[in-house]
């Protein structure tokens, strides 16, 4: 479709394009957008009438607009026909082969949900368990490390941590106050984990670190250098030992 919108009847920056793809349903558009294209015949042009939400950008926020609209094409998604033939193209002998991987696979991603599942149990009851009082420099080294995920997760969008606060009406101190329940119960975790790794003597050789980068870099297509500058040996050293005494938790609860 092509559009332009209108606030008042003037154009405004950022509001137009031209040939560009909608999936109904996806809700990529701003609410009320995709239910008034629904139904337009390819060709057609319309007015579509909405509000932007209050956690818009500040220049449109609650506004109302008019966005003008012109279908060039409807295509429609369609299931392929689930015979010999397409299980052959995703390299299974027959389509029976096909549905045996299929429902092994997704039995294979319950069993593994479980597991994860009660394992996160076994972890929360020991942290349950704690009597120790979280140091306050602790829960804000959590919220500096959640707030860097979230500024990289943002960056590797082609976004930045300023616009998306611009963009929710959110300030930084907003924020971190909003997260720091997560970051509170990150750094229980972290308290438990080490304790239980401390107990049971678990230490990371370098050989085991060596693969462990190994492993990464097979899995992102990164050079271990690359790896070592994201994920200093230190970091990964202790993100391991943290999953080893989860691994110690886990196996100790089966054995009772």
């Amino acid at each position: 479709i092509d559009f332009e919108g209108f606030l008042d009847g003037v154009p405004f920056e950022g509001g137009k394009g031209e040939q560009q793809p909608l999936l109904l349903g996806s809700g990529y558009f701003i609410p009320g957008f995709e239910e008034q294209v629904a139904g337009a015949a390819a060709g057609e042009e319309r007015d579509i009438r909405v509000t932007f939400p209050a956690a818009y950008t500040p220049e449109l926020a609650g506004k109302d607009a008019v966005f003008h609209i012109k279908v060039h094409e409807i295509t429609r998604r369609a299931a392929p026909v689930l015979d010999d033939a397409f299980a052959g193209k995703q390299g299974f002998e027959d389509v029976s082969a096909l549905r045996r991987a299929v429902m092994e696979g997704a039995v294979a991603q319950k069993q593994a949900q479980a597991a994860r599942q009660f394992a996160d149990a076994l972890v929360q009851q020991v942290i349950d368990g704690m009597t120790v009082t979280i140091p306050d420099a602790m829960v804000e080294n959590q919220l500096d490390g959640l707030i860097a995920q979230l500024r990289g997760q943002l960056e590797g969008q082609g976004a930045t941590l300023e616009q998306y606060l611009e963009y929710s009406g959110t300030t930084m101190e907003q924020l971190r106050e909003h997260a720091r329940e997560q970051a509170a119960t990150a750094a229980r975790y972290e308290l438990a984990m080490t304790e239980i790794a401390r107990r049971e003597g678990i230490e990371i050789t370098e050989e085991e670190l060596e693969q462990q980068y190994g492993a990464l870099s097979a899995q992102y297509g990164l050079s271990r250098e690359l790896l070592r500058q994201q994920l200093p040996p230190m970091k990964l050293r202790h993100d391991l030992k943290l999953a080893r005494a989860r691994a110690v938790v886990v196996e100790n609860a089966k054995r009772i």
